[in-house]
């Protein structure tokens, strides 16, 4: 869609279900089959509200139209709630507002799907992101967006090792 980010998220499962409603077949596998090269510069990588705002309403636009699969898609919603939660300290009052409705739709979420989460084979990620939003409390908030920012720079260090 024209003014948005994540248009492969936004479009692709739109076609899939296209697809699936018109005699197609639709099948997760449960291994990844392409890897996509992400470059620094992109824009997905880039901390505004509206991307954050963007990646929440493509992921969970995904989950919402299949709900034979929402066990398996959950883990999209949550990572655009991370970009959220992870960002959030670093959003202007003025970001915050225009993000209230998404931050409340996200808390939601995550609230419904705690237990499903936090007993489920989900990625330690995905229960420390669902475990910190379950709460507008900017506390939290701020604790996962400093600790994303250690763990980027971890991350970073240990890449510069291996080079």
């Amino acid at each position: 869609p024209d003014g948005h980010n994540y248009e492969d998220v936004y479009t692709t499962w739109k076609i899939i279900k296209c697809l699936s409603e018109n005699g197609g077949t639709v099948v997760f596998l449960p291994e990844e089959l392409f890897h996509m090269r992400g470059r620094a510069s992109s824009i997905t990588h880039t901390r505004t509200i509206g991307n954050a705002m963007d990646s929440w309403t493509a992921y969970y636009g995904k989950y919402q139209s299949f709900p034979d699969y929402q066990d398996r898609l959950i883990s999209g919603c949550y990572h655009a709630i991370r970009k959220m939660w992870g960002n959030y300290a670093g959003f202007t009052e003025e970001d915050r507002r225009m993000g209230a409705d998404t931050v409340q739709e996200m808390l939601q979420f995550s609230r419904k799907h705690f237990r499903q989460v936090m007993r489920g084979k989900y990625s330690f990620q995905i229960k420390i992101t669902c475990l910190c939003s379950q709460t507008k409390s900017p506390a939290l908030m701020w604790l996962y967006f400093n600790g994303n920012k250690v763990r980027r720079m971890i991350v970073n260090s240990r890449w510069r090792l291996f080079k």
